[in-house]
């Protein structure tokens, strides 16, 4: 049974498959990981001024499928995890002049999850953002993100909660702006923003120490659910699961700043945490599950069920 509370911070999945908010702690151990993706990035944000003024090196995004045993040993609680890791290191909490906020899109399409899966349209800037995007798809969810940083302020005050500083991109699209993703997206898609960067970081549910650091840590946790050898439901789901995130790094708008003072860059990227699954593990799922339980087999052997797929259509 599944109750969707979209653009609230209430969504809950009874059936396990995709629940919001997180119940561990963000920097868990790397025990339990069940399958990873991710993407490298050199030089992504090169800032006009100050922390990235000279470069910012090698960026390593990781989106985790992460498992934690329940008490009653008859089912599994899992979780997704994005986690980050900066080679020289840098030091994301004291800098002033800027915010890393990120907004994930959660609600692609069955069909975009399909062809998500493709590795063949994968590439080393957004991962499979090629294969379940449309280009302008993409660059309507770019500009969506940099026109909201540019004209909305963003307040890194003490009497605002740390995982609310990001707040102002939870409602970066309405519904016409998404007619250039409408091919994309299912009819409940809706965004999760997150904070990465910034001093609010010194404050969060997971705080960050101030300080240059390169060791490897845990960004943000959703996808919360749960399965048993049984039902494979939750598992199958996000380790196919492909949801575009946005980054964004930005000098934080507020009254009286200068256009000529405005700056932002941002990214798209789109990982699959099925793409390697560790040694161990459950195998990766031979079909992507949609929310009626049906599936739809991956890329790699659509052109052999072409016939079946049509078929199958007609009798739904």
């Amino acid at each position: 049974m599944l109750l969707w509370c979209f653009r609230a911070p209430c969504l809950l999945v009874l059936s396990g498959v995709l629940a919001h908010g997180a119940l561990y702690p963000c920097n868990a151990d790397i025990r339990g990981i069940n399958a990873t993706d991710h993407i490298t990035l050199e030089n992504p944000f090169q800032t006009p001024t100050n922390i990235f003024s000279n470069g910012s090196g090698t960026w390593t995004w990781t989106l985790i499928t992460k498992s934690y045993p329940v008490d009653d040993h008859n089912s599994t609680d899992l979780e997704q995890h994005l986690r980050l890791t900066i080679e020289p290191e840098a030091d994301l909490v004291t800098e002033k002049a800027y915010l890393g906020c990120g907004a994930i899109l959660h609600g692609i399409s069955h069909r975009s999850r399909v062809a998500g899966q493709d590795v063949v349209g994968s590439d080393a800037v957004s991962g499979f953002c090629n294969s379940a995007l449309a280009p302008r798809c993409q660059e309507m969810l770019l500009n969506a993100a940099k026109g909201r940083v540019f004209h909305n302020q963003f307040s890194e005050s003490d009497s605002v909660q740390p995982d609310r500083v990001c707040d102002p991109l939870r409602n970066m699209l309405d519904f016409s702006e998404m007619s250039e993703c409408k091919d994309e997206v299912g009819a409940d898609w809706w965004i999760e923003p997150f904070l990465w960067a910034g001093s609010p970081l010194m404050h969060a549910r997971c705080p960050i120490e101030p300080g240059p650091s390169n060791l490897t840590r845990s960004v943000y946790t959703w996808g919360q659910s749960s399965y048993n050898s049984t039902d494979l439901a939750a598992y199958n789901n996000l380790t196919t699961l492909i949801e575009p995130i946005i980054t964004v790094l930005f000098v934080p708008g507020h009254k009286g700043l200068r256009d000529d003072t405005k700056w932002a860059q941002v990214h798209i990227m789109c990982l699959r945490t099925g793409r390697n699954v560790t040694q161990g593990s459950h195998p990766a799922p031979a079909q992507v599950p949609t929310s009626r339980g049906e599936a739809t087999y991956l890329p790699f052997t659509r052109l052999l069920l072409v016939c079946f797929a049509v078929a199958l259509s007609w009798t739904l």
